[in-house]
């Protein structure tokens, strides 16, 4: 793209702001953005990716969203028009624009950071007084994490077939085999339920996961009978049905891999 002295003046300003945390490449600048508070209290964040073109600043950029999290597609379609309508703005003035697409991106992620989502476990809504985050920015009820903390560690069948074959060719029976896995599960870094992402001791909540006791077994002769049972869903119910299926339509059509997901919202 052809360079006017605008933009470069633009980008050394970026860069002497931003340092290392700004990446610019082929007419295109991305950069991470996260509420103005404290790590331990940021619950939402996005990259902010801003296409260039050649008429800049005269027109407008194309910025996007990548990697959002903790926000809704309600809540990055919002996003998404204020950016599209700032970069226009500067474009009719021809005023540089990738500062002002940062900003506004961090004003709004100050909004909606004390908003409630949805735990990735039970998909119940998590107030924020008990909201815990993964590193890789998934969130849950403490208890909910925790639970699956405790079954994560004691579990042994919850691992792929593979681990269990690795696991019997060096023991003698089924069960030396459970006990193995076990035992080298309590010492593996635990995963994130969501991303599979491992997790250290100081990413957990401050929860004693190891004094939660397991699900009680339901009796096989009184166990529920879905098929036979008549379900009546709430209009709550079916909406939240509705949405976690769009969740899953766009994850499916990036072949499940979060952190490669582009969306961009027009």
């Amino acid at each position: 793209m052809p360079i006017s002295p605008e933009y470069v003046d633009e980008v050394e300003n970026l860069i002497a702001i931003f340092e290392s945390s700004i990446h610019i490449h082929d007419g295109c600048i991305e950069m991470t953005v996260v509420p103005d508070v404290d790590a331990t209290e940021c619950f939402v964040r996005t990259d902010l990716f801003i296409e260039i073109p050649d008429a800049y600043p005269k027109k407008p950029s194309r910025p996007s969203l990548r990697k959002v999290r903790g926000l809704t597609i309600e809540q990055q379609k919002s996003i998404q028009q204020s950016l599209d309508k700032t970069a226009t703005d500067c474009a009719q003035y021809e005023m540089p624009a990738i500062f002002e697409l940062f900003q506004c991106t961090r004003d709004i992620l100050d909004k909606y950071n004390n908003t409630t989502v949805d735990c990735s476990i039970c998909f119940e809504t998590v107030p924020p007084e008990n909201r815990c985050r993964t590193p890789c920015f998934h969130f849950f009820h403490k208890e909910c994490l925790a639970r699956f903390l405790y079954f994560w560690k004691t579990d042994p069948q919850d691992v792929d077939a593979n681990i269990y074959q690795q696991a019997r060719r060096v023991t003698q029976s089924r069960e030396e085999a459970l006990e193995y896995i076990r035992f080298s599960k309590a010492k593996a870094p635990v995963p994130c339920p969501v991303c599979r992402n491992e997790m250290t001791e100081t990413d957990l909540p401050i929860v004693d996961w190891r004094h939660i006791p397991p699900y009680e077994e339901i009796d096989t002769d009184v166990r529920w009978n879905v098929e036979a049972s008549k379900l009546t869903l709430s209009k709550t119910a079916i909406e939240q049905q509705r949405k976690r299926q769009q969740i899953f339509l766009h994850q499916h059509a990036k072949n499940a891999l979060i952190e490669e997901a582009n969306v961009t919202y027009h």
